[in-house]
């Protein structure tokens, strides 16, 4: 009886370890999602990050297919012939897209699945190397955004000059978003982020923005120059007419006292002051009178004059003094 029963337990053994080994339970990473292939085609559910068993050696076994949804960052390199200028602008646009999970089903059904991929068998693995397939994001980007991107960058940049794009980047760069979320709306892709990574004008531009702000630095030194000459000019004719202000005080200061003079000093006060120092001469006990007529004249004018001498002089001791009316 104790052998019948071991030998059932041998048994129960053995089929739980040939269940376990016809089956392989592999993993469906984070950020991404699964669908089984089956004899019929697609199943519906989509399969979340986690675990999933596949059963071995069976006959048309079914396949998984894993599709990449995590962000996806890429950056495009283009030349656009812009027609206002003529000319070729050098643009460098990257965005971050993420596949809509409202649209999982689209991805599945119209990206093949690859051979190739990582995928972490947890337990098993007997014949399943073969059967899981997988979707990269860039498959979808190269599917769905590849060329939307690039023609949305070309018809955005061609409504502006180079100039213009360049001046108002932020702008410019905005309306590209838009227009590229526009032409994705259709498409399981979505861009979370876009915009411009680098523009890159033609030389012939470069030199003349270089050129033109060396104009504008040499009128901006010139209007410099010029208005510190306008303000020493300013300055000068400010002094200048504060001068002329003092001179003509002066000058009217000068009219007035000669009117005064002219109006105090008359022929009778001149003959009174004459006379009086003819008296203080006459009392000077060193004072000389000599006739006119003895002595050259020094004018015409045929009034009294005489030329009178200190006592002193015929001394030598002093210089001579002359009155004459």
């Amino acid at each position: 009886m104790n052998r019948k029963r071991s030998w059932l337990l041998v048994l129960m053994a053995l089929a739980i370890t040939a269940v376990a080994c016809s089956t392989t339970t592999i993993e469906v990473p984070p950020a991404h999602v699964a669908k089984l292939q089956t004899k019929s085609g697609l199943a519906e559910d989509i399969i979340q990050p986690g675990l999933i068993k596949l059963q071995n050696r069976c006959s048309g076994c079914d396949q998984i297919i894993i599709a990449e949804v995590s962000d996806y960052a890429v950056e495009e390199s283009m030349r656009v012939f812009m027609p206002t200028d003529q000319l070729n602008l050098q643009v460098d646009v990257r965005g971050i897209y993420r596949i809509d999970p409202t649209k999982f089903n689209e991805v599945f059904a119209r990206i093949p699945a690859q051979d190739t991929g990582n995928v972490r068998v947890v337990q098993g693995g007997d014949g399943t190397s073969n059967r899981v397939k997988f979707i990269t994001m860039r498959q979808a980007y190269e599917t769905y955004a590849k060329q939307v991107v690039r023609e949305a960058t070309r018809t955005v940049l061609t409504r502006h000059s180079i100039i213009h794009v360049m001046q108002n980047r932020e702008s410019v760069g905005a309306e590209l978003h838009q227009q590229v979320i526009d032409s994705l709306d259709v498409t399981p892709l979505e861009p979370t982020i876009f915009g411009f990574a680098d523009i890159q004008p033609p030389d012939i531009i470069v030199t003349a923005n270089e050129q033109k702000r060396e104009r504008e630095i040499a009128i901006e030194r010139a209007e410099a120059e010029k208005l510190v000459a306008l303000t020493q000019a300013e300055a000068e004719r400010e002094v200048a007419l504060k001068q002329q202000e003092i001179d003509l005080i002066e000058a009217e200061t000068q009219k007035l006292v000669q009117d005064v003079l002219n109006q105090s000093v008359s022929p009778q006060f001149v003959t009174q002051r004459y006379l009086r120092v003819l008296q203080a001469l006459a009392e000077n006990e060193n004072t000389v009178f000599v006739p006119f007529d003895a002595l050259p004249r020094e004018g015409a004018d045929g009034g009294l004059s005489f030329r009178i001498f200190n006592q002193d002089l015929f001394e030598g001791e002093t210089d001579a003094a002359a009155v004459r009316d």
